[in-house]
Parts: C-alpha cells; structure tokens; sequence
C-alpha cells in the first residue's frame, strides 16, 4: 500500500508514510497511552502518490514485567466503503432534490418492524412538523387516515403485498392538522 520496500519501512518513521503525519503519530500515541485504537482514519500514501483511506487498529503487547515489547497494528482498506458512502449522498442529495422540486412528501413503511417513516413536507402536507408525529408507526398514519377510506386503502396494500397488483397506488384522505381532509 506504500509502494516501499519491507527493508525500507522496518526502522522508518512510521508517520511519513501518511498524507498528515501528525494525525498518525497522534494515532499512534493514543495506541501507547490507552494500550489500544480501534477504527482510527487515515489515509496512506503509496509513492506514486495515490492515497489509500484505511482503518487503523493497534494493539499493545507487554512483556512478563508489563513492559511495552511491541504494537501489533493493522490498518484496512476502507477505500470502497468511502466511495459507496459517496455515492449514496450523492444519490441521496439528488432524490431530496427531486423530491423537494416535484412538492411530493415521501412515507415509507417497515413491514417487519411496523415502523414508519415519514419525511418533513409529508407532515407539512397535513399541517404539522415531522417532529408533532413522532415516533411515527402505521398507527398514526392509521389515525390520520379518513375512516371512510382506511378498509380500501388497506385492501390495496394486502392486494399488492399478495401479488396481485404491480404497484402500491391509491388516493385518499388524511387529516390536516387544522381538522380538514387533505387528499393524497
């Protein structure tokens, strides 16, 4: 990952391989002090220049009189992670874009869990604050849903959840905060 030689690194100054050699001494120190570090970021340089984003961990051994006798330290690869993480607010930024642009509210709901999430233009659309609703379950969005409209709307979502339709896609009314029916 340094692009030297095995020779070249036993005896060197372990911080030169990195693009801020203060933040890796500091990593380091902090392995001396504690006895351990865990999950510690940092970027190495090969001498192509390229960086690499690792993990550092480390370990201090001692010997029988407690006496340092050496750090077993690994540093991982966690360069695909940080290009995922990227691209997932990337992609994120790009759908509250859409979202916000288009003046759609957005709910999604955990069959598993029975949680709900709601974001803040859908409680906006009813009048309230995303934090009024909350902790949000099917619960709520059940109590704001007309009861006139609640035994169709779930008898689209068993119908979908059955196979039986492509898509979730039906309109009906929820309560605003000010007691009037806003359709959705």
């Amino acid at each position: 990952v340094t692009g030297r030689d095995r020779s070249a690194l036993i005896g060197s100054d372990f911080a030169t391989n990195f693009p801020s050699p203060d933040l890796a001494r500091a990593g380091y120190q902090k392995a001396f002090t504690e006895g351990f570090i865990t999950n510690y970021a940092l970027a190495i340089r090969h001498t192509s220049g390229a960086v690499t984003d690792v993990l550092y961990n480390a370990t201090v051994y001692r010997d029988t009189k407690g006496e340092i006798a050496g750090v077993f330290a690994a540093a991982r690869d966690v360069t695909d992670r940080k290009r995922v993480e990227r691209a997932l607010v990337q992609q994120t930024q790009r759908l509250e874009l859409v979202l916000s642009a288009s003046g759609l509210g957005l709910w999604d709901w955990d069959l598993i869990t029975r949680q709900t999430v709601f974001d803040e233009r859908y409680s906006q659309m009813l009048g309230f604050h995303l934090a009024d609703l909350e902790p949000t379950t099917i619960e709520t969005w059940q109590g704001l849903t007309h009861p006139d409209d609640l035994a169709r709307v779930r008898q689209a979502i068993d119908d979908h959840q059955a196979g039986l339709t492509p898509d979730y896609n039906t309109e009906y009314r929820m309560r605003h905060r000010d007691g009037n029916w806003v359709w959705i």
